[in-house]
């Protein structure tokens, strides 16, 4: 049924209703669907269909949850004609044309004219990109795959999943097909799964059509479709194209529609000897194609780098363009953990992962500014290592600064996806639909009968594995295989724990050390608390003799303060007495104060008050200078260099030590005339 021109079926079989054709009804973009299929479809029952044609590809669901599904989107009043559909007891008839296919031949095509080779050539060039470009399809996100170390527990929805990227080693299709499948995607990458189009790719690949100068004829096409059609052949050699580049040829040129240049072809498929090349002729490694996506991110993006082990060689031509993001925000790290969700690619993932994370160790605050960055969806490179449940990667973006705190847009962080993950594991694993199913239509009248015991021995009377001779070969050819990988398994195994045990040993050396300052630390601190416990002592003593030497310097000065207050006043009584002519010299002083004193009332009354403010600042100033003179009195007795300076003075001067200050001012009178 046509439903705002998405076509939504329901299958015959079991009335099953596609989920992700729902959503699109609900109208939901790409990434919202895939957010609800992640957290509320896929956690129930569903099948994950893929491959085949477009429009039968997706999640299905049982009916009842379709509906329910309908209904929480507000678009079940839509697909009601479809959910209450009821199927009739036979299938309906074949069309007309089927029944009538066999019976009228179809006319013999006109032979076309004959066309000149280049022209030939470059029908030819452009068919074949077309064929590779053609089987296109947009599927759902695969679901995160299982770390193949086995240190994660994949989800059960993953038994359906495939790989997007074939590896061109450990697969039987050549090594261009990978990228055949995939390069020429139109998205940034992310979560877009192409089928496998082995047969155009393989016309493609006919080497009929390749492109050359047989018999000296010089090759016209564009440089673009040259370039192009090399990428997807066989050859290893460098094209002549770039051994004697014309003057006209530029490298940064687009050479499909998705505006990806030959560098980013070359460091996709691991051309090594290409990419030098083109970067020898001028080749930008800051070229983005139509995603923003440098010839860097596109080599990380595929496997074809990891099984020809030339990455670390081509991050080091490549390196300065690390820090660039493409259109959606994503960076070099959130490409190369995208590889991971990809069925049989995690080892890749890590390879890239270690060989980028230790060049960039040596440049800590460009590693900070990049390592945590969130693209679009809010994801970071270790949020979507935790959604792919691979431990390694997790770790090690954790080592290197990684925050585990950061969410994304679904409010869900690092610390959230692996407590699901931890949930998931120790929650028991219900039974598979498929295992269901079998068991439902078992029935013993259908087993197939198994040939006699007799009939399967071997010529010397052992009994086989297996019966066929193709199933023997497949076994022992897989013994060899699993045999040769449990073998790097345990010699990783050994270096894994060669490392920890000598981790374990700075570790241990370095807690020595550290205990040992810990007790130098706590001597130290126990001989300043020794100290400190004598400060209140010495405190005390100290303000005692500082108010003793107080007391006495001012007794010594109040008993001569008194001494000159009784002279002054016998000279006051003396003004009264001044007829004798020798008595007036001595209080002309006195006089002369006296001669000052006004004799009105208002004037007397203000000069007392000026002289008793002048007398209030008098004393302040008396006391400032007797408590510094209290200073420099308790600093010079209590010093033992005084002491010592005195007996010195006084045994060059034949004095006792007692008497020096008494003689000190003659001493320097003296100092003053030589």
């Amino acid at each position: 049924m046509m439903c705002k021109g998405v076509a939504v079926m329901r299958r015959r079989s079991d009335s099953w209703l596609n989920a992700t054709q729902i959503l699109k009804v609900a109208g939901f973009d790409k990434p919202q669907r895939t957010r609800v299929l992640e957290r509320e479809v896929q956690k129930g029952e569903h099948e994950k269909v893929q491959g085949g044609y477009g429009k039968y590809q997706g999640t299905w669901i049982p009916l009842e949850r379709g509906l329910s599904l309908a209904k929480q989107y507000n678009c079940d009043h839509i697909l009601k004609p479809i959910i209450e559909f009821q199927p009739a007891a036979k299938s309906p008839p074949l069309a007309p044309k089927h029944l009538a296919a066999g019976a009228a031949p179809k006319p013999a095509r006109r032979a076309p004219p004959p066309e000149s080779a280049s022209a030939v050539n470059t029908r030819s060039s452009r068919k074949q990109v077309a064929d590779v470009v053609a089987p296109v399809v947009e599927q759902e996100p695969l679901s995160p795959q299982a770390s193949e170390d086995g240190t994660m527990t994949p989800s059960p929805s993953e038994s359906s999943s495939s790989s997007r990227t074939p590896s061109p080693i450990h697969s039987p299709q050549p090594s261009h097909v990978s990228l055949a499948t995939d390069t020429l995607s139109t998205a940034s990458g992310r979560r877009k799964t192409r089928p496998a189009a082995s047969t155009p790719v393989d016309v493609a690949m006919s080497g009929d059509e390749l492109p050359s100068k047989a018999n000296g004829i010089e090759d016209r096409r564009p440089y673009g479709d040259q370039m192009l059609e090399y990428f997807i052949s066989d050859s290893n050699d460098v094209p002549p194209l770039l051994l004697r580049p014309p003057p006209d040829y530029d490298p940064n040129m687009a050479i499909d529609d998705d505006g990806h240049t030959p560098l980013h072809w070359a460091c996709a498929m691991g051309r090594i000897r290409i990419v030098k090349t083109l970067l020898s002729l001028g080749a930008d490694i800051f070229k983005v194609n139509k995603s923003g996506q440098t010839a860097l991110m596109r080599s990380v993006m595929f496997a074809n780098n990891y099984d020809v082990r030339k990455f670390p060689e081509l991050y080091e031509l490549l390196h300065r363009s690390t820090l660039n993001i493409d259109n959606y925000n994503r960076t070099l790290f959130h490409h190369i953990v995208d590889v991971a969700m990809s069925k049989g690619k995690v080892h890749a993932s890590r390879y890239y992962m270690e060989t980028v994370l230790g060049r960039l160790s040596e440049y800590p605050r460009e590693l900070a500014d990049i390592i945590n960055f969130q693209d679009e969806d809010g994801e970071t490179a270790l949020t979507m290592a935790a959604r792919c449940r691979s431990k390694r990667l997790v770790k090690i973006l954790i080592d290197h600064g990684a925050d585990p705190k950061i969410v994304n847009n679904d409010g869900k962080s690092t610390e959230d996806y692996i407590l699901e993950d931890e949930r998931f594991r120790s929650s028991p694993a219900p039974p598979s639909r498929t295992q269901s199913m079998s068991f439902r239509n078992t029935h013993p009248a259908y087993h197939t009968p198994h040939p006699p015991l007799n009939s399967l021995a071997g010529t010397n009377g052992s009994l086989p594995l297996h019966y066929s001779v193709a199933a023997q070969r497949a076994s022992t050819r897989c013994t060899n295989d699993m045999a040769i990988m449990l073998d790097s398994l345990a010699a990783s195994f050994d270096q894994e724990l060669h490392d920890k045990e000598r981790d374990m040993a700075q570790a241990h050396a370095l807690l020595t050390n550290i205990q040992q300052e810990i007790l130098d630390s706590q001597r130290t601190v126990t001989n300043l608390k020794v100290q400190a416990d004598k400060l209140p002592t010495a405190k005390q003593k100290l303000h005692d003799m500082k108010d003793e030497l107080h007391a006495r310097m001012g007794m010594r000065y109040r008993l001569g303060w008194e001494k000159w207050l009784k002279e002054e006043e016998t000279r006051e009584k003396d003004i009264r007495d001044a007829a004798a002519p020798s008595q007036a010299e001595d209080i002309s002083d006195l006089l002369l104060l006296h001669e000052d004193i006004p004799t009105d009332e208002g004037a007397l009354h203000q000069a007392c008050e000026s002289l008793r403010r002048e007398l209030s600042q008098y004393k302040k100033r008396r006391i400032e200078l007797f408590d510094e003179l209290v200073n420099f009195q308790a600093e010079a007795d209590t010093s033992e260099r005084m002491t010592d300076y005195r007996r010195l003075i006084g045994i060059g001067c034949n004095k006792p030590p007692g008497e020096v200050d008494s003689v000190l001012g003659l001493l320097l009178e003296a100092s003053a005339l030589l």
